[in-house]
């Protein structure tokens, strides 16, 4: 393989060309060649035992030049990254096959170009950080959520009439325009009164039934529901099947127990263990926080200057990370978002295509502070095998499943990513 590099009339987009030719060349013709052999279906013929006269009848030189091209890809881009070029991609290289014969092949790798960044000041920037801070009533909160944990359910007498906060056992059957829509039917379902688990309503009318079949409650769904049942009135058949009414434990040294942490066998030691718990939890907030502030400020103060073509390929991979946690968080689609947000398509991509340059430039910033501090992108193995025990004793599993479940690269770069955050913000505190 030879290899060239480039910049294009623009300056801002940069190509990495490999040329593949002899041996690599015949090599990946032949395989691609087998490979569609293999796969071609001819009329009158099982796939792949055809004979090679009516082969050659189907079998086109493009198709065998682009499966050829496909199979030499990712051997390509290996080859280009390791000659080291001083174009550097920001985004990542769209392959295409550039020129093509029966001996050779040009493999074009096309890419934004990494901007120069005239850091701006990143450190001394004097700005005021949160204090911390945690309050009795973070920790009660706490200890009430372990007691509901805990909490036995008990059956109210027949007759009963369901109350907030009693969990109840009922099948629901729901209609919209009496007709039953998908998602609307359940039986069996658990649900705690004053939990908010339904829509706005639906718990609220069962308070001050009793068990029994065929009871009706009436809604109307949020105009922000996601799907075809925005703003829509629905009618729910209730069958009540079982009341009962949560008998919390009191908050002792006994519940301190069941909680059944390490070394937690007093209450006292488990309020110690919350408050412990909040101040890490607050600290990593506050510091967050402050470190995105620190950013925004050194941005203003660096000159950037990114391409319109990778704002908008980061745009569109920002669309698709959208896109799947809508998926993740109930199936909704982005229609539904936009219509919940009452927002356009325009409008969509002018909200990506800010985040997206935001995103950019954080990146590009860090990565030249990084650049300036070299010590911030270095990880020895002890400090690997550090977090690697931070991470057993937090989730309560042996390092070596930790090593197991998650990349040595990924770990080095959250370490990274750490001593990045502590860095910016033990430097830029008044």
């Amino acid at each position: 393989m030879k290899f060239n590099d480039k910049k294009l009339a623009d300056n801002t987009q940069g190509v990495w060309i490999v040329n593949v030719d002899g041996q690599d060349w015949t090599k990946a013709l032949d395989k691609a060649r087998k490979q569609l052999e293999k796969s071609l279906e001819i009329p009158g013929f099982r796939k792949g035992k055809a004979p090679k006269s009516e082969v050659a009848k189907h079998l086109t030189t493009d198709k065998v030049y682009n499966e050829a091209f496909k199979e030499l890809v990712s051997p390509a881009f290996t080859f280009a990254l390791e000659q080291k070029s001083k174009l550097e991609p920001m985004t990542a290289p769209t392959p295409s096959l550039t020129k093509v014969t029966a001996d050779e092949a040009e493999i074009t790798f096309t890419f934004d170009l990494r901007p120069e960044v005239k850091l701006g000041q990143y450190k001394g920037l004097g700005l005021v950080a949160d204090k911390l801070e945690v309050k009795n009533e973070e920790i009660e909160d706490i200890l009430k959520d372990y007691q509901n944990r805990f909490a036995m359910e008990v059956p109210k007498e027949s007759g009963a009439k369901i109350a907030d906060h009693d969990v109840v056992t009922f099948d629901f059957k729901g209609f919209v325009d009496e007709q039953p829509f998908d998602g609307g039917e359940a039986a069996d379902y658990k649900l705690e009164i004053g939990s908010n688990q339904f829509v706005p309503g639906f718990e609220e009318q069962m308070i001050g039934l009793s068990v029994g079949p065929d009871q009706k409650i009436k809604v109307t769904f949020p105009t922000n529901y996601p799907g075809n049942l925005s703003g829509k009135d629905a009618t729910f058949v209730l069958n009540i099947k079982e009341i009962a009414q949560k008998e919390l434990p009191e908050i002792d040294d006994e519940l301190a127990k069941d909680v059944n942490l390490p070394n937690i066998d007093s209450l006292e030691k488990l309020k110690s263990h919350i408050e412990d718990d909040i101040k890490n939890q607050k600290t990593n907030a506050i510091k967050n926080k402050h470190v995105d502030e620190v950013l925004t400020k050194v941005i203003e103060n660096s000159e950037i200057d990114i391409p319109s073509s990778a704002i908008k390929k980061e745009a569109k991979q920002l669309k698709k990370e959208l896109e799947q946690q809508l998926q993740q968080q109930g199936g909704m689609t982005l229609k539904d978002y936009k219509k919940a947000r009452g927002m356009s398509e325009s409008d969509i991509e002018k909200e990506l295509e800010v985040d997206a340059k935001a995103r950019l430039q954080s990146y590009l910033v860090t990565s030249e502070i990084i650049a300036q501090e070299p010590v911030l992108g270095e990880v020895n193995d002890e400090e690997v095998e550090a977090k690697l025990q931070e991470l057993a004793t937090q989730f309560g599993i042996a390092a070596d499943q930790i090593r197991g479940i998650l990349p040595t690269e990924q770990l080095k770069n959250e370490i990274k990513n750490e001593k990045l955050i502590s860095f910016l913000f033990d430097n830029n505190q008044k």
